[in-house]
């Protein structure tokens, strides 16, 4: 919750925050270090904003400056041996605080923040050049955390209390979300209920926060408490939703607030390792402790309390706040870049947990909040495993980043590259208020929504048939089965109707639809023929594939097994078959081999032919001059050509790979560094590395020609010591052909992601000391090395508890132990820590039949 605006009129009368089931709360990690501008800027920014004439309603909290006891303005409160630490801290708060003797400005700093022309004197400054706030300093209670920082607060401040802890050592900075770190941020709620249990109300301010015009108008004046936000939406303080902050927040001391802090830093015990704001964020999102005590927890605006924690607190009448940042040691200003991702498929879920770089700050849109592993939505479809085991949220991956995530459930719709801004609509069902659409501003756009199933524009398809790409569509295949057995277990149904309704049609005979057919198969003998043995007999599952094999991407002799299996199995295999309509009770085909067109009644199609292009991309594309093209082209960095600042990876994305012969000429020059217009073989040396590297195609060429190294290839060539450039052409005229796309797997977008990822952590380093090929166009090095796919194998799914591998080095495996070693892969991958720490026992709820 932020600090928020009045936002009308209505705003004495206190309103209890409605209750709602948990789910699955939002989780956004926050930068440690965030800065303020120096005196300078923060002057600048003072005349830019103004001084806004409006009238400010009146508040709880005296704004007049305090009566003081006779003490000089030099005075200092010091540690006295002979006070205990509650006397100590009572007396303090005492004497800061305002005129109602109730209200005090906390702030807490160590070490790292008191150093001379740092954190702490940049806060100071603010309170003594801001709008109406320097009275606020003779209120302001200073919490050193360290020795060193209170000897230094002693020396510019009247009243500093020195908070020791016991086996803590809070001084020196604390890498955000690090165990000191999380340590330092609950010992301060701890503190902070101390104060309250003491009768004061407070304001907590991190030093960090400047402060610009006086706050205290725009507070509420009926609520408990009130918190600055991250996010603030639908124009609601009590919309929770929004995204409390706890770097400004102000608490009135009372009973509900005192067991409110109390229920606050209880609840680390339920979530180690996890900081006070992000707990924070999930009691608030929760609601039912707000709920049974009664506590007002109101959510201030980001329009007038922006920048909380980072930034400017800028206090205006209609004009928003505006945010900056700046260093800490010296007031460089540092402005991070905003990546956003597109997308939680297997490329962009492998971008964001690989992805560490803290100078950045990330945005994900995507119609769905959690990644699946799809590679099991077959068995989703008939119970081997449960839809909930091939899930992660996440929220759950990305919320012990060091750096800001924030997840928007919407879709993208239109990419603006000259305004470098994305709009999304949200895919909320039921109208949340206000407008549904939205813009996000990017400097980084990481393309990853992966592809729509490809219909042919096939009549009929979209409207009878069942696609299996979501978790969404793997139950609604599953309740459709169970449908059909019951419908045909009516009595009034005639006997061509039940074998019609239990007609079950597969089309596409690639890894996906094999997989579901065998899934089906086993389903319906091992498991719905004991609970409906009656209709056993009327069952038929029909294979459609419109080439010759099925999985003709695999090693022929897996082709050949899959087809005896299924053809053993009883499954109706039809090969050379094309879908040329479909209804809403047949589909039609064309025979390939006789030219025949055939009308097929069926119960369910499952439509499983590849993948097409998303309507989103293809009107990208448009706007780049793509639209030759089936999908996204990028270059061999993963960058969409034309677009310096875009990366598309996944299934919405190609590789377009540079040939070597358009670069020829180039390439003959830099070799030939004396312009004699001939090479020797070994003059290559120098540039050898780099061409292998540019052109992955040239390493291929090598293996099938069976050749030993580039070199060994020039001279096989011409079988002489001399090579001019039409001689080098013809060397490498057969090189381009070796050219293949990647495949659309999900094992080629999660290798991008990495490697995406991977670049973005080192993108400043890679700048000074570039580690890529030649730029054999040009001057210098590629910043990094281009994309390299390696293949680690597929799987085949024959049913029947055997599988089909194909391993690199023509490793082919086929049968039950394949089986379970296609369970161990998928298991281990589920299980792994980098999926969200799913253990095996959780991941797999396997059937009877498969133990």
């Amino acid at each position: 919750m932020g600090i928020g605006g009045i936002g009308g009129g209505s705003t004495k009368r206190r309103v209890e925050i409605p209750s709602y089931r948990i789910q699955s709360p939002p989780q956004f990690s926050i930068t440690l270090y965030r800065a303020v501008l120096l005196g300078a800027s923060i002057g600048l920014m003072y005349i830019v904003l103004g001084q806004s004439q409006y009238s400010p309603l009146q508040s709880p909290i005296s704004t007049e400056t305090p009566e003081r006891e006779s003490e000089s303005s030099s005075f200092h409160i010091f540690k006295s041996e002979d006070k205990k630490p509650e006397k100590e801290l009572d007396f303090i708060l005492k004497k800061a605080a305002m005129k109602d003797r109730k209200t005090v400005i906390i702030t807490t700093v160590n070490v790292a923040w008191t150093k001379p022309s740092s954190i702490f004197d940049l806060f100071l400054e603010s309170l003594k050049i801001g709008n109406e706030t320097q009275k606020y300093l003779e209120n302001l209670v200073v919490v050193a955390l360290d020795p060193e920082a209170y000897n230094r607060c002693v020396r510019l401040h009247p009243y500093c209390y020195s908070l020791t802890t016991e086996g803590g050592d809070f001084s020196g900075e604390k890498k955000f979300m690090s165990e000191d770190y999380v340590k330092m941020m609950w010992r301060r709620i701890d503190f902070l209920r101390s104060i309250l249990k003491l009768g004061y109300n407070f304001i907590f301010s991190d030093a960090d926060v400047t402060w610009l015009r006086d706050p205290f108008s725009r507070l509420y004046e009926d609520s408990d408490i009130q918190f600055s936000t991250d996010l603030y939406l639908f124009n609601s303080s009590r919309s929770r939703p929004n995204l409390p902050n706890a770097g400004w927040f102000y608490v009135e001391s009372n009973p509900r607030t005192i067991q409110f802090y109390k229920y606050w830093y209880s609840k680390r015990l339920n979530f180690p390792g996890v900081n006070e704001q992000d707990v924070l964020r999930k009691i608030i999102f929760d609601g039912s402790f707000s709920n049974e005590t009664g506590v007002d927890i109101r959510l201030l605006d980001m329009a007038y309390f922006g920048g909380c924690g980072g930034g400017l607190l800028a206090f205006a009448n209609n004009n928003p706040a505006r945010t900056a940042y700046a260093d800490a040691a010296g007031g460089a200003h540092i402005r991070k870049k905003k990546v956003v991702v597109l997308g939680t498929g297997w490329a962009g879920t492998s971008f964001l947990k690989g992805l560490k770089d803290p100078s950045l700050d990330v945005e994900i849109v995507s119609p769905r909040n959690y990644f699946a592993f799809t590679p099991l939505l077959p068995s989703v479809t008939n119970g081997t495993v449960e839809a909930r085991s091939i899930i992660e949220p996440i929220r759950n991956i990305v919320r012990k980043k060091a750096f800001d995530v924030q997840f928007r459930e919407a879709e993208c719709y239109k990419i603006d590259t000259k305004n470098k801004k994305v709009h999304c609509k949200s895919t909320q069902q039921n109208n949340v208020g206000g407008s549904e659409d939205f813009t996000v501003d990017y400097d980084y756009l990481v393309i990853a929504m992966g592809a729509r199933s490809n219909t042919f524009n096939t009549p009929g398809v979209v409207e009878h048939t069942h696609f299996l790409k979501e978790i969404e569509d793997a139950q609604k295949i599953r309740k459709t089965v169970i449908d059909c057995f019951e419908k045909a277990s009516l009595p009034n149904i005639s006997e061509e109707e039940r074998k019609r309704i239990l007609h079950f049609v597969v089309v596409g005979g690639g890894p996906t639809g094999v997989e579901f057919a065998a899934e089906l198969h086993d389903f319906v003998i091992e498991d719905l023929a004991k609970l409906y043995p009656y209709l056993k007999s009327y069952v038929t599952i029909t294979l459609l594939e419109a080439g010759d094999h099925i999985l003709n991407m695999f090693d022929k002799r897996i082709t050949q097994f899959a087809e005896d299996k299924f053809r053993r199995d009883g499954l109706d295999l039809k090969v050379g078959s094309m879908v040329t309509k479909v209804t809403d009770k047949e589909i039609c085909t064309k025979e390939r081999a006789t030219g025949q067109n055939v009308s097929i009644p069926y119960g369910m199609v499952v439509w499983s032919t590849g993948i097409g292009t998303r309507p989103v991309v293809m009107d990208f594309m448009k706007q780049i001059g793509q639209t030759n093209r089936r999908v996204l082209a990028t270059d061999e960095w993963l960058r969409v050509e034309g677009c310096e600042d875009i990366y598309a990876l996944g299934d919405c994305a190609t590789i377009d790979q540079r040939k070597v012969m358009e670069d020829i000429a180039a390439i003959f020059s830099k070799a030939d560094k004396n312009n004699t217009g001939k090479l020797k073989a070994d003059d290559f040396n120098e540039v050898i590395n780099d061409i292998t590297e540019r052109y992955p195609q040239v390493v291929i060429h090598l293996k099938k020609q069976q050749v030993k190294n580039f070199l060994q290839l020039l001279k096989n060539a011409q079988g002489e010591d001399e090579l001019d450039i039409e001689k080098f052409k013809l060397a490498l005229s057969a090189v381009d052909a070796q050219m293949k796309n990647l495949p659309a797997t999900a094992q080629v977008a999660a290798q991008q992601g990495t490697y995406l990822a991977d670049c973005f952590n080192r993108m400043d380093d890679c700048e000074k000391n570039p580690e890529g090929p030649l730029r054999f166009r040009g001057s210098g090095r590629h910043r990094f090395k281009a994309f390299r796919y390696k293949h680690l194998g597929q799987f085949a799914p024959l049913g029947g508890e055997q599988t089909a591998a194909q391993l690199p080095g023509d490793w082919v495996s086929i049968g039950h132990s394949t089986q379970w070693l296609w369970y161990s892969v998928y298991a281990s991958q589920l299980a792994h820590k980098s999926a969200g720490d799913l253990r095996l026992g959780k991941a797999f709820h396997i059937r009877k039949r498969l133990k």
